[in-house]
């Protein structure tokens, strides 16, 4: 996979660097727009990076330094004690703490002479609070040394011609009158320098402030701009890789629909004949056809072309209703703990897709945990901020229902954690997963206008957050329809499919079921059948058809000539022909590819008893059948 460039200032970052690399380079961005002194050392005070203008004016390269304890560097040889106080500072910054201090420093390389210089050391953590990088700043106050120093030396003098005037004669014992009237002239002019001292130092004071603001403002911007720039084309990187594997799943989805329709027309015919061989091969045949089904609806979730049917939902409910499930599913090592916060709210997603999340994601964590340990889910309620939001490029400030899955496992390096989310990315051995799981959740996720975020580092486990969006409608208790029997009928089916093969599949299923076929390659084709005058009780049309008109406008101008004809759409790939949002358009039906023989009997009689049903309402057609 080609990695996409992010430039900033001239610093170039790939998607596919690693976490430590993109690190060293998003310092490197903000070092170079800095003039002062400035470096980033990592947590034991070796050298990671520092600014170009203090390597120039030092005579040195950044290979000459890299890796080495900061306290040995050529700009720390001057006066005794430097190096302990680093040791020190460096310590006390990597437990998280912000040191300041004044010293010296040699500006180059084998010179002695020292520069004042008031150091700022600054820990940078990551979310979990564990100390990544420490910032140096050293900002030259040689002048404002040397004035302190002056200003002393003035003050000093200015004192001790004051002490001299006070002295009495040493024959009277008295002192002169003008020497009085000196001194005390003198009194008033080192109290008028020390307040005019006391107001320079003031004025330096807030004139220091304000550059250390201005300067901390500019790394920050720096930084942050750099991450946004790279979360942005991260998410522009799934993106394509969405459309890329959605494309594929449309053409793997057709495939297996041939597969799996002949497979199920050879089933029937076999059955009869007694050969239980021929039909254990043709089990197995079709259980691989299952297999590639579940990967192709994989694929689509990632690239967020699975269409949904959201339904209001309360999570705390539903994933404990899940309970039993989840407990057969991982088996007896591992510990099971649901929780749902008081009073949570209602989210609006699709239920199957839900558990299809929570099921992959707690087997993810069985096998991380090695089939041994707990793993904890848990529902709440979370408002996520202006400034939470403002670090992540894909998720809107709002009220959210949080979804956490949390296991005691080894938990994943930084490394590992840059690319979960990518299809196929796998850490388990060969034959031991297909690396779709986590992209799957992600797609769904993100389909669903939601935010999913994971927290982990070795030895501590991993915890993902899911977030969906609130719905403030109550939540909906409708139950799921009871399975009838497998039936067909005798109405008659327009079938409009643009590859032959799959075509030939469906025509011989849905005749095998009774009813009675009109076929078409493209909507053009179909419509002239339908201007024709040919009675059509369903249109069942691929979404995605060659030529100038789309399906929609077949199934709109078919109504327009057939007010009673029902409607199917089925598509290994919806695009956005009758899918908006993610989600269905309103009172549209769908069969999504693959789909078995019994998946295609009932919705056919579903679709056809629901207008039926309607037409009846209206005062026309038929009773439905079945």
């Amino acid at each position: 996979m080609s990695a996409f460039p992010v430039t900033v200032r001239g610093t170039t970052l790939f998607l596919d660097d690693t976490a430590e690399q993109r690190r060293h380079k998003l310092a490197r961005i903000v070092l170079d727009s800095l003039t002062q002194f400035a470096g980033v050392l990592d947590p034991q005070g070796n050298v990671l990076d520092i600014n170009p203008a203090a390597m120039q004016e030092a005579g040195i390269a950044l290979d000459e330094i890299s890796g080495k304890p900061f306290w040995n560097t050529c700009w720390w040889q001057g006066a005794e004690g430097i190096r302990d106080s680093w040791r020190d500072a460096i310590g006390r910054a990597a437990r998280g703490e912000t040191v300041r201090w004044d010293t010296h420093l040699c500006v180059k390389a084998g010179n002695t002479a020292l520069r004042d210089v008031d150091v700022t050391l600054t820990p940078v953590s990551d979310d979990q609070g564990t100390v990544q990088l420490l910032i140096v700043e050293a900002r030259d106050i040689s002048g404002q040394k040397m004035h302190e120093r002056e200003a002393s030396r003035r003050q000093a003098a200015l004192a001790q011609l004051q002490d001299l005037a006070a002295l009495p004669d040493p024959d009277t014992g008295q002192v002169d009158p003008d020497r009085e009237h000196t001194a005390q002239v003198l009194q008033r002019v080192i109290e008028r320098q020390a307040q005019m001292n006391q107001s320079l130092e003031a004025m330096v004071a807030e004139r220091t402030a304000s550059l250390e603001a201005a300067n901390t403002r500019l790394r920050d911007e720096a930084y942050e701009r750099a991450q946004m720039e790279y979360a942005l084309r991260q998410s522009q990187k799934m993106e394509a890789i969405g459309k890329l594997t959605g494309g594929v799943a449309h053409d793997f989805n057709n495939l297996l629909q041939v597969i799996g329709g002949n497979l199920q027309l050879l089933v029937k015919e076999i059955s009869a004949s007694g050969n239980e061989r021929a039909q254990t091969r043709l089990r197995n045949a079709l259980n691989g056809v299952s297999r590639g089904s579940k990967l192709a609806s994989q694929l689509l979730s990632f690239g967020r072309r699975q269409p949904l049917a959201p339904t209001v939902v309360n999570l705390g409910r539903f994933v404990r209703g899940m309970d039993d499930m989840l407990r057969r599913a991982l088996g007896e090592g591992i510990e099971v703990e649901t929780a749902a916060a008081a009073g949570l709210w209602n989210t609006l997603a699709d239920t199957s897709q839900i558990e299809n999340a929570v099921l992959n994601l707690a087997i993810n964590a069985r096998d991380a945990m090695e089939g041994h340990g707990k793993l904890t889910i848990e529902a709440g309620n979370a408002s996520l901020t202006d400034v939470y939001a403002a670090r992540h490029a894909d998720i809107d400030p709002g009220e959210y229902v949080m979804l956490a899955i949390s296991d005691t496992g080894p938990g994943m390096p930084p490394e590992v954690l840059e690319h979960v989310f990518e299809p196929f990315f796998t850490t388990k051995p060969e034959g031991q997963g297909t690396g779709l799981g986590l992209s799957m959740v992600y797609g769904f996720v993100k389909q669903s206008n939601g935010h999913i975020k994971i927290y982990s580092e070795p030895g501590e486990g991993t915890t993902v957050r899911i977030y969906l969006p609130r719905a403030e409608q109550a939540e909906d208790t409708t139950p799921e329809p009871e399975l009838g029997p497998v039936v067909g009928g005798t109405e008659t089916i327009l079938v409009v499919e643009d590859d032959e093969q799959v075509r030939e599949t469906v025509v011989a299923m849905l005749s095998d079921l009774g009813y009675g076929i009109l076929k078409a390659k493209d909507a053009v084709s179909a419509l002239a059948i339908v201007e024709s005058g040919a009675p059509v009780d369903l249109l069942f049309t691929d979404v995605v058809m060659p030529g100038p008109l789309r399906s929609p406008d077949l199934a709109r101008q078919t109504r327009q000539h057939l007010p009673d004809v029902a409607v199917l759409f089925t598509s290994g790939y919806t695009e956005n022909a009758i899918v908006h949002a993610g989600r269905l358009d309103a009172g549209v039906e769908l069969l999504s590819k693959p789909y078995t023989r019994e998946a295609l009997a009932r919705k056919v009689r579903h679709v056809l008893r629901n207008q039926q049903q309607r037409n009846l309402a209206r005062g026309q057609g038929p009773a439905a059948k079945g």
